[in-house]
C-alpha cells in the first residue's frame, strides 16, 4: 500500500514546517467515508476491511497511517501503521481500541457494542504490520507509542469530533494508560482492564501473590501444582521425549520446558479457574497419573510448543524487548525446586538477541505517581485470582476514577463481569465520558473482539 519513501514525506509534512495538523482545523465530511477520511488525513492510505463477525451497522476500512519513527526527530524516518475503523456515524462517539499487540480480529469491541459507537482500533508500534524497518529498538518505548496514538488522535478528531474514550486489556490497557500520561486532554475517558504495573525484571510481589491466591480454600490445590512441577522436573527427560517444536532462539528444548514447568502455577491462576471442570484444581494430575494425562494437563495450561517455539519468540519479541528495558515483568518462586532446575530464568533470554538495552522502572514509577496525583477520567478492573493484579495500578487516583475487582475473576475480567449495582455505576460512568446512554444489552452468544484477544493471550503466556 504505497512506498516507506511516501510515508516519509507525509510525516514530514505533518510534522515539520508547521504543516502538523490539529484537531480543530476545518474538514467537510461527505457520506463517503472512505473519500472523507482520505481528503482530511493528509497521507493514509484506506481500503475496506471486512469484520470476523457480521456488524451490518458499521462500515469498516483498514488503514495505513504514516508515523514517524522518532517523534522528536522526524527526520529519522518513518513507518506505516495499520488502523481498523468501524464507522457508525460521523455524530456518534468513538471508542479508541488496542490489543498493546498486533491487530489479532477486526471486531467490535464490548464498549463499542455497548454503546453502538464509532472504533478505532490501533495496532502497536514494531508489530506485524506497524514496524519500521530496519528495526531501531531504542524507538520502542512508551513514550513514543504514546505519541503514536497522539498524532492517531489528533488526526481522526478532524472526522470524529464527539466524544473519545480509550480501552485495552492487559497491555492494551497499559498503553492505553500510557497514552493518557503523556496526552491527558487527548480522551475523555479511559477504560483499562487488568492493566498491570511491574517495577523490575524480577517483580516478586507476583510471587508472593501466587503462594497466597485463594486463600486457604485453595492451599491443597497450590500444593498439588508444587508437587506436580517437581514431578515434571524429576522426569523432564522421560516426558521432553513425547514432545515436538523448536525452540533455538529460546535456547533449547530443555530450558523451554524448565521454563514452561516453572511458569505453570502462574498461568493457572491467569487464565483458569480453580473450580472448572476440565482445568480446575481437581484435575491436577500427580505422579501415579498416567503420562498422557500429565502432559495434556500441561498443555491445557501452558503449551510448549507456542508459547516457548521459535513462531511465538518472534512474533512477540517487542513485547518481550518492552518487558526487559520498560515493563518489567514477574518474579517467579525457585526455591521449592531446588536441585531440580538446571538453567536461569529471566526476561533477558526471551528479548531480542545482538541487541543492546538497558532496564529501568523509571517510566513506570513516573506512571505510577502520575496516575495518583493527576489521573482523570480513568477505569481500572481487576480479576482476584489473577497473579497481574499483585501489579494493579493504585487505587488513588486524582480525579473522576473507578478501580474495582471482579470476584473470583482471571486475567478475563472486565467491567461487563462486575456485580450488577457495580456494573451499572461502571456504565454510567463511561456514559459520562462518551456522552451517549448505552443501548439494551447486545447478544450474549455473539464473540467480542477482547474474547478473541482473550482466547490468544491464554494460548501465548500474554
Amino acid at each position: 500500500m504505497g512506498g516507506i519513501g511516501m510515508v516519509y514525506r507525509v510525516v514530514l509534512f505533518l510534522l515539520t514546517m508547521g504543516g502538523a495538523l490539529r484537531a480543530t482545523d476545518p474538514c467537510e465530511l461527505t457520506a463517503d467515508v472512505a473519500e472523507t477520511l482520505k481528503r482530511c488525513i493528509p497521507g493514509i492510505q484506506v481500503a475496506p476491511a471486512v469484520p470476523n463477525t457480521p456488524d451490518p451497522g458499521r462500515t469498516y476500512l483498514d488503514i495505513r497511517f504514516p508515523q514517524a519513527t522518532d517523534h522528536g526527530s522526524p527526520a529519522a524516518g518513518a513507518f506505516s501503521q495499520r488502523l481498523v475503523l468501524a464507522h457508525r456515524g460521523y455524530d456518534e462517539p468513538l471508542v479508541l481500541q488496542t490489543s498493546g499487540y498486533s491487530i489479532f480480529r477486526i471486531a467490535p469491541a464490548m464498549l463499542t457494542r455497548a454503546f453502538d459507537s464509532n472504533q478505532l482500533q490501533v495496532e502497536h508500534r514494531f508489530f506485524e504490520n506497524s514496524s519500521p524497518s530496519p528495526k531501531d529498538w531504542s524507538k520502542l518505548e512508551i513514550r513514543q507509542a504514546a505519541a503514536d496514538f497522539h498524532a492517531i488522535t489528533v488526526a481522526f478528531k478532524r472526522v470524529y469530533r464527539k466524544n473519545w474514550v480509550g480501552t485495552g486489556a492487559s497491555k492494551g490497557g497499559m498503553t492505553s494508560i500510557y497514552h493518557r500520561r503523556f496526552y491527558p486532554a487527548d480522551l475523555d475517558g479511559t477504560v483499562a482492564d487488568v492493566a498491570p504495573l511491574s517495577f523490575s525484571t524480577a517483580d516478586d510481589r507476583y510471587v508472593r501473590f501466587v503462594e497466597e491466591v485463594g486463600g486457604a480454600k485453595f492451599a491443597a490445590c497450590r500444593a498439588a501444582m508444587e508437587a506436580l512441577q517437581a514431578y515434571l522436573l524429576r522426569r523432564r527427560e522421560h516426558f521432553q521425549s513425547t514432545l515436538t517444536g523448536t525452540f533455538t532462539l529460546l535456547g533449547g528444548k530443555d530450558l523451554a520446558f524448565e521454563h514452561a514447568v516453572l511458569e505453570f502455577p502462574f498461568f493457572f491462576w491467569q487464565y483458569h479457574q480453580p473450580n472448572d471442570d476440565a482445568t480446575g484444581c481437581h484435575r491436577i494430575p500427580g505422579e501415579n497419573s498416567p503420562d498422557k494425562d500429565v502432559l495434556e494437563f500441561l498443555a491445557k495450561i501452558n503449551p510448549l510448543d507456542e508459547n516457548y517455539g521459535d513462531a511465538g519468540m518472534l512474533r512477540f519479541l517487542p513485547y518481550y524487548f518492552q518487558a526487559a528495558t520498560e515493563l518489567g515483568s514477574p518474579a517467579l518462586k525457585r526455591p521449592h525446586l531446588e536441585g531440580l532446575l538446571k538453567h536461569p530464568f529471566s526476561i533477558d533470554q526471551y528479548a531480542p538477541k545482538g541487541v543492546e538495552y538497558e532496564y529501568s522502572n523509571t517510566a513506570m514509577l513516573d506512571v505510577a505517581a502520575w496516575v495518583e496525583r493527576h489521573g482523570r477520567g480513568m477505569m481500572l478492573i481487576y480479576g482476584e485470582y489473577d497473579p497481574w493484579t499483585a501489579g494493579a495500578f493504585p487505587k488513588a487516583c486524582g480525579d473522576d476514577c473507578l478501580w474495582a475487582t471482579v470476584t473470583e475473576g482471571n486475567h478475563r475480567a472486565n467491567l461487563f463481569q462486575l456485580p450488577l449495582a457495580e456494573k451499572s455505576k461502571a456504565l454510567a460512568r463511561v456514559s459520562r465520558w462518551l456522552g451517549k446512554a448505552p443501548i439494551p444489552p447486545p447478544n450474549a452468544q455473539e464473540q467480542s473482539l477482547e474474547d478473541t484477544e482473550r482466547e490468544i493471550r491464554s494460548r501465548l503466556r500474554l
